[in-house]
């Protein structure tokens, strides 16, 4: 992480402001213990063998311990989404003095202001599931005007043209050079003509309410997480809220982020099992063990997936095994990996058997210099009843 962003960071003694929780480190230690410090440089954490001070260029992520009562997500009234990939729920948005920033009204995060360019949607309505694909479709989709999406019972239709002043009551729009105002009450969302530009460094804060916000600094003053957002914004959150942070960016890449360049799919008895990202082949969390992971890749036998390896990567991590949701049927597969270089020759990097009931493995592969990385799950004895592996936390680190 650049000298700029670590200014950002906390230079504050803690005393009892972070959850407890676990550190890892990008060479896959974890500690746990309760955050005693965080400085520019490290953070020190209090163990129940002592203090174990890491350096934050180290640092991978640190994740609170889960709350007994749950503290998740409750519903907004809409969701905004920034340049930067960040994503909140709030209760109100309006301009305020001019149409420069944005001001949020949220039950979990108070009122604040953003820079209205760091903005590239707003939904101002409730999530209704009979439009969220139809939603997502419109956010995928790239245009060169504003779009004001309009509510017409179950279906979305949107009108090209500028965005103006949000308020209370409606919401002005340029269409063809004539201003408009359309009553808020019909508009599902608005859309801008921005194109996101992801940072390739900084820390990713996962809140327990399900907000999300990149940031180019952490700090914790007291009882507050005072998060440092691009452009200069800062946003102060209670610290029990902070679920996750997250200083990948630059550092790792988690392979259910990737598209990979190929998927190929040989089925037994001609079902095909397509694999999920960072859900279980049924569709809930990857458990290994009787410990979940939010992040990995499901593949049933048999499935190669081909990756494309961006420059500068050097291993390949995760941790294989059968999911917990097979208990007693099956689970026997042929985990291999390979590396493929840029005149298509292929070394084997791995070749394990994974089986039902055995602990985990960890993998560590070295993968310098190869451009593609090919995983194949392959059928084991016996049908391939059961074969729904795992692979949790898979991730390739500079």
């Amino acid at each position: 992480m650049s000298s700029s962003l670590c200014g950002w960071l906390v230079v504050l003694q803690l005393w009892g402001g972070l959850p407890d929780g676990e550190w890892e480190t990008l060479g896959g230690e974890k500690i746990t213990g309760k955050t005693a410090r965080l400085t520019t440089n490290e953070v020190q954490v209090a163990t129940t063998e002592g203090n174990r001070e890491v350096k934050i260029g180290d640092v991978l992520r640190f994740q609170a311990k889960e709350n007994e009562g749950g503290g998740e997500r409750t519903a907004s009234s809409g969701e905004a989404r920034l340049i930067d990939g960040s994503r909140f729920g709030f209760d109100a948005a309006a301009h305020a003095g001019g149409e420069e920033f944005l001001e949020f009204q949220s039950t979990r995060l108070g009122t604040f202001r953003l820079p209205t360019s760091r903005v590239t949607s707003l939904r101002l309505q409730k999530e209704d599931r009979r439009l969220s694909e139809s939603w997502g479709e419109m956010l995928s989709r790239a245009g060169r005007d504003d779009r004001l999406v309009i509510r017409k019972e179950e279906v979305l239709d949107f009108l090209e043209g500028v965005i103006g002043e949000i308020g209370p009551q409606g919401i002005k729009f340029l269409l063809d050079s004539e201003e408009h105002e359309v009553k808020s009450e019909r508009v599902y969302g608005v859309i801008y003509a921005r194109e996101p530009a992801v940072p390739q460094e900084g820390c990713l804060v996962l809140l327990r309410g399900g907000d999300r916000f990149v940031c180019e600094g952490v700090g914790l003053e007291g009882e507050t997480c005072v998060l440092a957002l691009a452009g200069g914004a800062e946003l102060r959150v209670p610290s029990e809220g902070v679920r996750e942070f997250d200083y990948s960016f630059g550092k790792v890449q988690f392979l259910s982020e990737l598209e990979p360049r190929s998927v190929k799919y040989t089925p037994m008895f001609n079902v095909t099992w397509q694999y999920r990202r960072d859900k279980s082949l049924d569709g809930n969390a990857l458990r290994l063990n009787r410990k979940s992971f939010t992040r990995g890749l499901a593949i049933h036998s048999k499935t190669e997936l081909t990756y494309r390896l961006p420059s500068g990567y050097r291993q390949f991590r995760a941790v294989m095994g059968i999911d917990d949701e097979i208990t007693r049927t099956g689970g026997d597969v042929i985990v291999v990996i390979e590396g493929v270089n840029a005149e298509g020759g292929v070394r084997e990097l791995l070749n394990s058997r994974v089986q039902l009931n055995q602990p985990p493995q960890p993998i560590d592969l070295d993968i310098t210099g190869w451009q593609d990385l090919r995983i194949t799950v392959d059928f084991g004895e016996g049908l391939d009843i059961g074969d729904h592996l795992d692979l949790a936390e898979a991730r390739i680190i500079r």
